[in-house]
């Protein structure tokens, strides 16, 4: 399961959560005593949208869902098991010519590296509200992030 600070950097970083029946969220997560994970029911999904951009609910998504934002760029992702019980994920840029490993990422479990790796994919907060980024290009080379 991703851990609750990448989700709260994941939001940070401008991605947005469209409820979905099974998603799960954390409510308060700022408070100490707010460790319970909570699961979207389908009847609540559609008023979810209301409350969800209030500050005091966090999604947890989940690796296809994280697997898919990062597609969903252009980009493809590859969770690999490293020895010593870390996780890495590959990206790569997808284009009609071209498919180059472009980083790696590393993390606790699986979602954290994919977490890490749509991290670095996610626009600057700056040009999502200025309507000019889609992400990041790749320049050139391979670069290895954590």
């Amino acid at each position: 399961m991703i851990s609750l600070e990448k989700a709260k950097a994941l939001k940070s970083a401008g991605l947005v959560w469209e409820p979905k029946r099974y998603d799960l969220y954390q409510v308060h997560p700022e408070e100490p005593w707010s460790e319970v994970i909570c699961i979207m029911r389908q009847d609540h999904a559609d008023s979810a949208k209301k409350w969800v951009g209030d500050g005091h609910i966090v999604w947890l998504p989940l690796l296809d869902q994280l697997l898919a934002e990062i597609e969903r760029r252009g980009w493809n992702a590859d969770s690999v098991s490293f020895k010593d019980g870390g996780y890495g994920c590959d990206i790569y840029w997808l284009s009609a010519t071209v498919h180059t490993k472009y980083a790696t990422f590393t993390g606790e479990s699986r979602e954290d590296a994919v977490a890490s790796a749509l991290l670095y994919i996610l626009p600057p907060i700056d040009k999502i509200q200025g309507g000019c980024g889609d992400g990041r290009r790749p320049k050139g080379g391979s670069t290895t992030s954590k």
